[in-house]
């Protein structure tokens, strides 16, 4: 599957507009405000996600580490981002009491090719791989003391992704993006991203922006233990970008 993705980046290669506008970015530990919507499932036990940004995550976020970078090679260019989190969600039904400890990694290699340059707005063509990581462990107890034999899970997957991204320059420091992907490694492995951003940039060096990210992602899997994951990742982001 990755080499059938892969295969399609030479296509990226063709000529085309050159890219004399671009510069190096880099956004360390920026925010994304994740709301989780969805199911985890561990085997035989379904371990629920459904969090709000607002009211649950901030209390039940143990860690988080972001990084994005990217920059011209060439005709083209290319762009990688990390992101961790660690959630530790808890709740209660009559007298049970379940606790879900939520770790993800996503990591994404990729390419853009300029497809358009109109001046004030410029299109690409977006390709790459990216690479998921959960480790998930459920665990129960009562509210005698007696407790439920923790379970724990988790996988990690490949896809490759294709999608676009556009770009309108509304003025000398106000500039608008939008990207849309596909992600895809097999019948039982897709998602889908979207994201819309608005970038100020206050130095020749830097910029802050703010936006919102949709991620939805929908796994089924596992080596030893049937792992599924359906579930929706959305909510605002807001950073920090260093040009060089």
């Amino acid at each position: 599957m990755i080499r059938s993705a892969l295969s399609l980046l030479p296509l990226l290669l063709l000529t085309g507009p050159a890219m004399a506008d671009r510069q190096f970015e880099l956004a360390p530990l920026f925010i994304w405000g994740t709301s989780l919507s969805g199911d985890a499932t561990l085997g035989s036990r379904d371990a629920p996600l459904d969090l709000d940004f607002r009211d649950d995550v901030l209390d039940n976020l143990d860690g988080a580490y972001t990084l994005r970078l990217e920059g011209p090679v060439g005709p083209v260019a290319l762009f990688a981002e990390y992101q961790y989190f660690d959630l530790s969600p808890a709740t209660r039904i009559n007298n049970l009491e379940a606790r879900v400890d939520f770790e993800s990694t996503l990591f994404e290699l990729g390419v853009a090719k300029t497809l358009g340059n109109s001046g004030t707005t410029r299109w690409d063509l977006l390709g790459g791989a990216r690479y998921l990581d959960h480790d998930v462990r459920v665990s129960a107890s009562f509210g005698d003391g007696g407790r439920i034999p923790a379970t724990n899970g988790g996988d990690d997957w490949w896809q490759g992704f294709v999608g676009g991204r556009v770009w309108h320059q509304l003025s000398d420091r106000w500039q608008l993006s939008g990207r849309a992907d596909l992600g895809y490694g097999g019948s039982d492995n897709s998602s889908v991203n979207l994201q819309a951003l608005a970038k100020f940039r206050f130095a020749q060096w830097g910029n802050v922006f703010l936006g919102y990210r949709a991620f939805w992602v929908d796994y089924e899997g596992g080596d030893s233990n049937l792992y599924r994951f359906d579930a929706t990742l959305q909510g605002p982001v807001l950073g920090l970008s260093f040009r060089f």
